[in-house]
């Protein structure tokens, strides 16, 4: 991929329609299907196509701000849901906002690396989900190291935690290959449908029972 291809708007499109199928695919084997280990391991490849999204985000936004604060708001609103379908832990978005974070504090050298450090200590975020970001974001105009990085970090996690977690090696095909994708997704159903479909998953499961 060229190195700023990533910044096309076809593209990053493309990548949120994908993210978002992946990531309602590992919601459904996780919350609906007894954690099938087929379909978490391909919805593994979810988070760091959206962790690629908040790099490319970055570099894109006119007010890095309004961004960072937008993704707050979701993480915030995507809470009550996440903790109604038994989760005891802080929702992924809160990991794509210190993500974000770090990179405004190395870039900024300003108060969000306090914010950040504060963040980590209070909320519990998994370092796992910020290190995917920075390391995307240090190596993003060097994507076959960026790769070889990522796959390295995806197989560890894999081996020491859960084999299912070797699947995010998958993004890294997705991200690196163009496609696209007619239907241009509306920037505020992007951010809705994250706490949109916790509630669907929940209300499903509360029929089934």
């Amino acid at each position: 991929m060229d190195k700023n291809s990533y910044r096309n708007v076809e593209t990053i499109n493309y990548l949120r329609w994908v993210a978002i199928i992946l990531m309602v695919i590992d919601h459904a084997g996780l919350w609906l299907l007894d954690n099938n280990p087929v379909l978490r391991t391909l919805g593994q490849a979810a988070y760091p196509i959206f962790g690629w999204l908040i790099v490319v985000g970055y570099e894109n936004t006119r007010n890095v701000e309004l961004y960072l604060y937008r993704l707050l708001i979701l993480a915030l609103l995507s809470q009550a849901p996440y903790v109604l379908l038994g989760m005891d832990h802080m929702n992924p978005i809160f990991g794509l906002v210190t993500g974000l974070i770090i990179i405004m504090a190395v870039n900024e050298r300003s108060i969000y690396g306090i914010i950040l450090f504060g963040s980590y200590l209070i909320l519990g975020i998994d370092i796992y989900q910020m290190i995917v970001i920075v390391i995307m974001y240090v190596w993003r105009h060097e994507q076959e190291k960026m790769i070889a990085i990522l796959m390295i970090l995806f197989v560890m996690r894999g081996i020491l935690i859960n084999m299912v977690a070797i699947g995010a090696g998958i993004s890294m095909i997705l991200i690196t290959i163009p496609g696209r994708i007619r239907y241009m997704i509306d920037r505020l159903y992007y951010y809705l449908i994250y706490p949109v479909h916790l509630v669907v998953i929940y209300m499903i499961r509360w029929v089934m029972i």
